[in-house]
């Protein structure tokens, strides 16, 4: 399970933000009435509930086969709860820079027990789980990350929430990284 989360997720967040942005580069061109200050309100209003909606879906666990597969189904189900939560702190808010400093606090208070979960699950070999279990796994990550990138997009536009966001990912990230090898590792080494 190396470092597949970190993987995924990123790759899935900066697919999302590419794709993202490019959608909202090829929206027709609005009527000279409005203002640009007008119209591009509107779509982030469009875009956040559209968030809003992918954020309240409800979040399934993966069917498993193994035991290790269910220790991974249930971080999944965690993960993506976590996720979901870090959005909706942002999205409660009437202000961004709020929200995000929400998030934050909320992200600092369960930084620990994320990382110990993380550090559960990554040390588990991928022998000991299907194919198609970890194409099911990335599918969740990606969805992550899609809400994530998509978050990055809406709220971009202002510098402050733009940087305060992007610690945000960064920190998100960081958890998902392997500092030291897996206790099985390390006796194997010696």
């Amino acid at each position: 399970m190396k470092n597949l989360f970190a993987c995924a997720l990123l790759l899935s967040l900066l697919f999302s933000v590419a794709t993202v942005g490019e959608g909202f580069q090829k929206r027709r061109p609005a009527p000279r009435k409005r203002t640009k200050k007008e119209l591009s309100s509107k779509m982030i209003r469009f875009s956040i509930d559209e968030l809003r909606r992918e954020n309240e879906k409800a979040v399934e666990a993966i069917k498993s086969a193994n035991e290790s597969e269910a220790k991974v189904s249930s971080f999944i189900v965690v993960i993506d709860s976590f996720t979901r939560q870090l959005i909706g702190k942002v999205l409660a808010e009437a202000k961004p820079l709020e929200g995000v400093k929400q998030a934050q606090e909320f992200f600092d208070a369960r930084k620990a027990e994320m990382k110990a979960r993380f550090d559960v699950v990554n040390c588990i070999p991928e022998s000991k789980v299907s194919a198609e279990f970890i194409e099911e796994m990335k599918t969740h990550f990606y969805n992550d990350g899609v809400l994530i990138g998509k978050m990055l997009v809406i709220y971009g536009s202002d510098p402050i929430v733009q940087y305060r966001l992007q610690k945000l990912t960064r920190d998100f990230l960081e958890l998902f990284e392997m500092k030291e090898p897996c206790p099985v590792q390390s006796i194997a080494v010696l």
